[in-house]
């Protein structure tokens, strides 16, 4: 039970960033997934490294062989050495069905940059916090008290993610505080539609 309590904890730390997955049930070596698209079961398994007997790996994959993605790296006594929450969405899309091969992309680099502090404060509004990449056209809003990025915004495609129904299954947040933080979000992201460069 303590895998799949560190596997659920990594989909947790994902989450954080806004991507939209929940995991409804874990038992066993088993954790069923849910996403906007549907659910799907997703089997855990213990990797051992045959270089360094002192570390396992958890891995999630679809079926047993087909496409392992690594989560976490533990010592052989079971402690937590490593998470890769940004590996979550890559996990999920091994089911073709639950997110796309782009749309797994898009949320593990979100969930990298706010992983590695890859994100500069573009305003401060007593509990928002609205931030972006310097490099790509996004732009997030991080509820500062609780630590979510609860909505993405792409200055590129004027398209916006907000998670309002995924954060509330996940943490104690109302919807209604994600709303107006992803509708602050919205009007700071269309001032910079189009506009990449004046970041």
């Amino acid at each position: 039970m303590r895998v799949l309590n560190h596997i659920h904890r990594v989909f947790m730390q994902a989450a954080r960033s806004g991507v939209p997955i929940y995991v409804i049930e874990a038992k066993r070596n088993y954790i069923l997934v849910e996403t906007p698209y549907g659910k799907s079961g997703y089997i855990v398994r213990i990797l051992k490294d045959l270089d360094n007997p002192s570390v396992r790996y958890l891995a999630v994959a679809i079926d047993y062989g087909i496409g392992e993605v690594i989560l976490v790296e533990m010592s052989d006594k079971g402690e937590i050495r490593q998470t890769y929450p940004w590996r979550v969405p890559i996990a999920v899309a091994l089911n073709i069905d639950m997110f796309s091969n782009y749309e797994a992309d898009v949320w593990s680099r979100r969930i990298y940059w706010v992983e590695n502090n890859q994100l500069e404060i573009l305003e401060d509004t007593g509990d928002l916090q609205v931030l972006r990449h310097r490099e790509q056209p996004c732009i997030t809003v991080r509820l500062k008290q609780e630590g979510l990025h609860v909505g993405w915004y792409n200055t590129l495609m004027g398209s916006l993610d907000c998670s309002k129904e995924w954060m509330a299954k996940w943490f104690d947040v109302s919807e209604e505080k994600i709303s107006e933080a992803c509708e602050v979000l919205r009007r700071v992201g269309v001032r910079y539609h189009y506009l990449p460069n004046s970041l």
